[in-house]
């Protein structure tokens, strides 16, 4: 008998990925694995648009809400999770939409990131002085003049993985790109990849719509609450396009209009990287 099929669908935010993973689902009565690093975490739902509580009863959902906010989650953590999964998943002769737009753990789960080896602490601390010191700013600067094309994947402001890109330089002597390039290819099933794309503007208004949307939800109120409980703003969790605004407006440095107008303008600059990660994601595979 013919394996399920695996199908990956991935693309901008609020590019519609959802509902074409759910309508999806229950046409072939799949299940879906999320690919994406902020859904990952408990009490963080409607910043995230992570799907209803009803959506996940019509089709199960894995990898979604299951971490503590405070706690970290790396790519080749979910690259072996989701590889589990499908694993169990085949012998059941289910099929398994992997759907989210997290690039970096969609190249994991792919066999591009290695798995189990750990950054130098030393080195970690070096970069981490070095950051402190001269600036992150500085440290994204360097690395466009050396490996411009891994730069325009990730933001300038995610300290988080520009201190990745540096930790792997520092610790293999390669570029980024060429260390990724250079990783032994591991996935051992067929798939289907889907890339979700609409027109610019399209997506531009989907992604306002989103936005007031979500602060009609009660987004404030998310924040208000996740803030109550002790996390602090600092946390990746929490150090993310959506949560940084709101946490912004909570804190009084910005107005809820300001909060939302940023919130639109950094949801587009992040879409514009995904767009470009998902065009190399498909030249590659």
């Amino acid at each position: 008998m013919k394996n399920p099929d695996i199908i990956i669908i991935t693309g901008p935010t609020a590019s519609g990925k959802t509902d074409m993973a759910l309508k999806m689902a229950k046409e072939i009565d799949a299940v879906i694995i999320s690919a994406d690093s902020r859904q990952i975490y408990k009490y963080m739902d409607i910043g995230t648009a992570k799907p209803t509580l009803e959506e996940q009863k019509i089709v199960p959902h894995y990898l979604i809400d299951f971490l503590d906010p405070s706690e970290s989650y790396s790519a080749g953590e979910f690259a072996r999770d989701a590889r589990k999964l499908i694993a169990s998943f085949q012998q059941e002769n289910r099929p398994v939409i992997v759907c989210g737009g997290s690039g970096l753990y969609l190249q994991a789960m792919l066999g591009l990131i290695p798995e189990g080896k750990k950054v130098n602490s030393e080195i970690r601390k070096k970069i981490q002085k070095r950051g402190k010191c001269t600036g992150w700013e500085t440290l994204y600067n360097e690395l466009q003049k050396i490996d411009s094309e891994y730069a325009k994947c990730i933001d300038k402001n995610n300290i988080r993985r520009i201190a990745r890109a540096w930790e792997i330089i520092e610790q293999t002597g390669q570029t980024p790109t060429e260390y990724f390039a250079s990783q032994q290819h591991f996935f051992p099933w067929e798939y289907k990849m889907i890339v979700t794309e609409i027109p610019r503007q399209v997506l531009w208004e989907r992604i306002e719509k989103r936005t007031r949307t979500m602060i009609n939800r009660g987004f404030e109120q998310e924040v208000r609450t996740l803030l109550y409980m002790g996390y602090d703003p600092s946390l990746n969790a929490l150090n993310t396009v959506g949560y940084k605004e709101m946490i912004a407006y909570v804190q009084g440095k910005y107005s809820l209009e300001e909060a939302e107008k940023w919130i639109n303008i950094r949801t587009r600059q992040y879409a514009k990287r995904q767009i470009t990660w998902n065009k190399k994601m498909v030249k590659k595979y």
